[in-house]
């Protein structure tokens, strides 16, 4: 089964509707390789024909990343970007300073965890989640 089949039947079994702007949003997001801006995904919506407004497109990313299909990502050019929540759980980047390319990082679950764990207890602090990029030059840009 195609991933974003997967998730469509996940939303129909918890009770959500699967709107055509849902629909498209989630097979937009599983079409990108880099995480994407509301407003290109506004723009990419337009190009096939589902009728959205940008309001729309920000209150189901907001409604998909509050159930965890998709996944906020924060780069520093303070522009929120979107992708799929990996299906394992987490996901890093690598995030090339020249040509602006993400590439996934692949970590092992298990010593992140542990990490939070212990930055939690020497700070009595309630971590919830985190976002971890790493800035630099690709391969093509060094």
């Amino acid at each position: 089964m195609k991933r974003t089949d997967s998730i469509l039947q996940s939303l129909r079994q918890d009770g959500h509707r699967i709107t055509k702007a849902r629909k498209a949003l989630i097979e937009a997001l599983q079409r990108t390789h880099q995480p994407v801006a509301a407003l290109e995904l506004h723009a990419r919506l337009s190009k096939s024909k589902v009728t959205a407004d940008k309001v729309t497109v920000y209150r189901e990313l907001k409604f998909l990343a509050d159930i965890g299909v998709v996944h906020p990502v924060h780069l520093k050019d303070n522009i929120q970007r979107y992708e799929l929540a990996p299906e394992s759980g987490h996901k890093h980047h690598l995030v090339c300073t020249e040509c602006k390319t993400v590439k996934d990082v692949e970590m092992a679950c298990a010593d992140l965890h542990n990490l939070e764990r212990n930055i939690g207890k020497k700070s009595n602090f309630t971590v919830r989640g985190h976002s971890l990029e790493f800035y630099g030059l690709c391969s093509r840009c060094a």
